[in-house]
């Protein structure tokens, strides 16, 4: 994506969630299978620094601190992020460009962040490169095989499809922004072997009622955490622009 078309895409994704700040909860429940997806990912969280891309109000960080993890954020939404946290450091960019060296943490995260960006794979690279060797990648975000939650017999990217176009989704119909839902099997895809030793589990959330076909179809789950580990620093899949127009 081109770099002009790309900051109006970060600008206008920073308004929406400016406006639509107070309308996100400040903290995730602790039992949210979310959550506790991401505490699976490493037997020991004490100490260890997290970097939390697109971070937003930083919902994930009270139960984060109790586990004892150095945790610092990023977004670009600058009402997302105020007030902020003296225990926390927040910064306000890019998630392309990340301002911090090399190797400078264990674990990244990208919580419900891929869908919004319009270049994930230079997030997906800027993750690699601010991971230790060894240090994990945890993912979360939209399942595009799930079930709606309130009509259980449809498609949820159905639902969202005609949403879009009747205004009732993030993004109006004549906004220059979609948000992507994709596979596990596409992130992996896209991030070459920058990571390896995948997983991935699809979860139920605490924001959406659950139905029995989703309790007993787990590909059926509103959402998927997919987590793995840093190989080094290879080639990253080239993604065709149209998949984020």
């Amino acid at each position: 994506m081109k770099a002009r078309s790309g900051a109006i895409w970060e600008s206008y994704v920073a308004g929406r969630f400016d406006a639509r700040v107070d309308r996100f909860p400040a903290e995730i429940p602790a039992d949210d299978p979310r959550l506790l997806a991401v505490r699976s990912c490493l037997s020991d969280w004490r100490g260890k620094r997290l970097l939390d891309l697109g971070c937003g109000r930083g919902r994930y960080w009270p139960h984060w601190k109790a586990w004892g993890v150095d945790v610092t954020g990023i977004d670009i939404s600058r009402k997302s992020l105020t007030p902020g946290d003296d225990r926390a450091f927040r910064a306000i960019g890019s998630l392309a460009r990340l301002p911090w060296a090399d190797a400078s943490f264990e674990v990244v995260c990208l919580l419900e962040t891929l869908q919004h960006l319009p270049d994930p794979a230079a997030a997906l690279r800027e993750a690699a490169r601010v991971l230790t060797p060894g240090g994990a990648i945890v993912i979360v975000d939209r399942n595009p095989l799930a079930l709606d939650p309130v009509r259980p017999w449809l498609p949820s990217l159905m639902v969202k499809w005609v949403d879009e176009r009747r205004g009732l989704w993030m993004y109006p119909p004549d906004a220059p922004v979609r948000e992507s839902w994709h596979t596990p099997a596409y992130w992996k895809k896209v991030a070459g072997d920058l990571f390896g030793g995948w997983r991935v589990a699809y979860l139920e959330s605490s924001e959406e009622p659950a139905t029995r076909i989703r309790r007993s179809v787990p590909l059926c789950r509103p959402f998927y955490a997919l987590s793995g580990t840093r190989n080094g620093f290879g080639r990253l899949t080239k993604m065709a622009s149209r998949d984020h127009r």
